[in-house]
């Protein structure tokens, strides 16, 4: 099984390309913090070493445009899909191995920009919605 779940936040503004055929891909990079006690941390931090890795994902279609609408440096996001490991041969004739993240499911988490919500939340929802995120119903607007 090829599977990969993945939580961070966008390093730079997704990248936006189309297929010959006219297929949206968006390409982003996210930072995910490595699983490191405080100190730990710290301590990497003290010595220059990483604390966080960058993993490159690419959507096509809908998703890639959803991303383009929505994502922008920042934006924390919940991915999950398959790695893909490719090469190629560059200019120099040697051979380079790549790694990325197809992304399947993609979940934003939060906005870098509030005006940019696709959504309301439910507290400017008002009465529409309880604690729990349950839409409330009332008198006629039972839908049973």
């Amino acid at each position: 099984m090829n599977k990969i779940i993945l939580m961070g936040r966008l390093v730079r503004d997704p990248e936006i390309r189309s297929t010959s055929g006219g297929t949206a891909v968006a390409i982003i990079t996210i930072a995910c913090d490595r699983p490191l006690s405080r100190d730990k941390k710290a301590e990497a931090e003290r010595n220059g070493k990483p604390t966080a890795d960058f993993i490159r994902a690419k959507a096509f279609g809908t998703r890639a445009e959803t991303i383009e609408r929505y994502l922008e440096k920042g934006s924390r996001v919940l991915i999950d899909g398959r790695l893909e490991l490719d090469s190629y041969t560059n200019q120099q004739g040697q051979r380079v191995n790549t790694t990325e993240v197809m992304i399947d499911n993609i979940q934003i988490i939060d906005f870098k920009n509030a005006e940019t919500k696709p959504y309301k939340s439910f507290q400017e929802a008002g009465d529409e919605f309880d604690d729990d995120g349950m839409e409330l119903y009332s008198g006629s607007k039972i839908p049973f």
